[in-house]
């Protein structure tokens, strides 16, 4: 993702409020000892041309929409989709809630896991499917936080806090943000109740009492973290089946971000995903010459993006269960790797290469993650079948200008 801020020429705007992130610390949740270790190097980070930093969510918004203002997007706030056209006859539109009617040519639905571009590709009612797991969000504010010294002293680097539990997880770290100031983000990741709903999307009924009966026993540092933290929402978190597809029928309409592919809130590579997108999408666009290549053009973004998506859904719901394991003995076995691994100076979450050394350990699995380069697929893509496009697109075009000719004057010349 920074790779592309890096092109699209924002990284100074978002180092500004960002934090690089060096390492991540694994801690046991009841005795809070330290169970792995991963550090990323900054030279592995530097061949790939990328970083990995927080930022709050609101910051990065800011930023692409002051973006995209600067190229000319028109932006109108405080108003919904109230329907929206995909019929190229005579073009498809969308319908605020204003009773503004927009024309376009191509619509790109990113209005989420609940928008109406999804509901309509999807065809049916959607059943997300609950895990029975719950996210609650929250920040502790810096003169807070300074009642945590441990915890902000390891933060202070940038440095990402995890404890691992009995199905419990808890994810701290620093944020330099433009609308909060300095914070402490707290994501506790806990079993839901079996008397709570876990209704769909975002709630602020938050008890702090429930919050602390389910964290039950864990070490001090943890508890007096999590009493400090203002939590704002509560996140059920459910499975979505994937879309088959991506493309409206009619060719005018695609999904993407979590319309397309949504996964779990504050996931690691969520924001990651919906960048690339972007990526790739305008990257194709970029090579469009006639409205009649509209729609290859978004099922080859289709294409480009949809396997590497779910690979990486994939990946993150795998880490989610990793981190949320029930005691027993797979837990036993977990930890027992992450010490093994520490003590061997091997990252707790690189895929180990026979007979490799650390450094080629982490080279093959951030290669994997922080490797990819949206834009460069789009580019692959459009190598091997864009001139096939082009020339199906064009070969029945016939010129659309037509110049009446009532008379010609001829003059001979001597």
């Amino acid at each position: 993702m920074t790779r592309l801020f890096r092109r699209w020429g924002v990284v100074d705007r978002l180092r500004e409020w960002s934090m690089p992130n060096p390492q991540i610390h694994l801690f046991d949740w009841e005795s809070g000892n330290t169970i792995g270790k991963h550090v990323w190097e900054e030279e592995v980070l530097q061949e790939l041309n990328g970083d990995f930093v927080t930022l709050h969510y609101g910051d990065l918004l800011t930023v692409l929409k002051e973006l995209a203002v600067e190229v000319g997007v028109t932006v109108r706030s405080d108003t919904e989709v109230a329907t929206i056209s995909t019929k190229p006859s005579p073009r498809p539109s969308v319908t605020l809630s204003t009773g503004e009617v927009i024309p376009c040519d191509v619509i790109v639905g990113a209005d989420g896991f609940s928008g109406q571009c999804r509901k309509s590709l999807y065809g049916q009612v959607e059943q997300p499917v609950p895990t029975w797991r719950g996210l609650y969000s929250g920040w502790v504010l810096e003169e807070q936080a300074k009642q945590c010294e441990e915890v902000m002293k390891m933060t202070e680097d940038g440095s990402i806090l995890m404890w691992l539990g009995d199905k419990k997880w808890v994810v701290a770290f620093a944020v330099k943000s433009k609308r909060k100031g300095y914070y402490l983000a707290v994501q506790v990741f806990l079993p839901m109740e079996e008397d709570e709903k876990p209704e769909i999307g975002w709630t602020d009924n938050i008890s702090m009492e429930s919050i602390m009966r389910l964290v039950g026993d864990c070490e001090p540092r943890l508890k007096q973290l999590i009493k400090f933290a203002d939590f704002s929402a509560l996140v059920p978190m459910h499975h979505r089946d994937p879309l088959a597809q991506w493309v409206d029928p009619n060719g005018r309409m695609v999904v993407v971000g979590d319309a397309a592919h949504p996964i779990y809130p504050s996931s690691m590579q969520s924001t990651g995903m919906c960048v690339c997108d972007a990526g790739a999408l305008s990257q194709l666009f970029h090579h469009l010459h006639h409205v009649k290549e509209i729609e290859p053009l978004l099922r080859g973004f289709e294409d480009v993006r949809q396997k590497r998506v779910t690979y990486m859904a994939q990946k993150e719901w795998d880490q989610l269960y990793m981190c949320m394991m029930s005691k027993g003995e797979e837990q036993t076995a977990r930890n027992e790797e992450f010490h093994r691994k520490l003590a061997a100076g091997l990252n707790a979450f690189d895929d180990e290469v026979p007979d490799g050394n650390a450094a080629l350990n982490q080279w093959e699995s951030v290669k994997e993650s922080f490797g990819y380069d949206a834009e460069d697929e789009a580019n692959e893509w459009w190598q091997s079948w864009g001139s096939l496009l082009e020339r199906a697109t064009f070969k029945n075009i016939t010129p659309g200008l037509k110049v009446p000719i009532e008379h010609a004057h001829h003059e001979e010349s001597d």
